[in-house]
């Protein structure tokens, strides 16, 4: 018989493995222990990293827009040649997005990690919302004057809209 734990390879190092029989002659049983060495495969392809791709998701964002990760995509990559491998199962994957970050203007970048490790960043730019209209209001403001007094414009108002469909008075 020989004896040694089902994942004696799974680690590096030097294993024993118990190897034992029956000796005919004495009719005694006979043991003795082999150590093995077992050594990283240097051909093997090893999990190098992950690596987020943001190619398909909402990268441009309006000041106070609230973040979008959909479309994200990981890609696990290996050593030695292997294949990249898209992750479909993203429950470990981790934004490190403040809640403030669409609060200002600017590229700002959003690290990602995966099961704690990194996975890299994601780069998103925060603007103004353009404004798509202006609308002046008279009503309520005095349009008729006596000669020689001095107009009064109160009450006028500027509503502008933007693009988001805020709109400001």
């Amino acid at each position: 018989t020989i004896e040694y734990p089902e994942d004696i390879t799974a680690t590096e190092g030097n294993k024993e493995v118990t190897v034992s029989f029956m000796d005919p002659h004495l009719n005694v049983k006979q043991t003795t222990t082999v150590v093995i060495s077992v050594v990283e495969n240097p051909n093997a392809i090893k999990h190098q990293g992950y690596a987020v791709d943001a190619s398909g998701m909402k990268t441009t964002y309006l000041v106070g827009d609230t973040l979008d990760f959909t479309g994200v995509k990981l890609i696990e990559k290996f050593t030695n040649g292997g294949a990249d491998v898209e992750i479909t199962d993203l429950s470990g994957i981790a934004y490190d997005d403040d809640e403030t970050i669409t609060a200002t203007t600017g590229s700002k970048q959003i690290p990602v990690t995966y099961n704690g490790e990194n996975a890299g960043v994601i780069t998103i730019t925060v603007k103004n919302p353009a404004i798509t209209s202006i609308v002046l209001s008279t009503e309520g403001v005095q349009t008729e004057h006596n000669r020689g007094d001095v107009p009064t414009f109160d009450g006028l108002k500027a509503v502008i809209t933007y693009e988001n469909g805020n709109r400001r008075e």
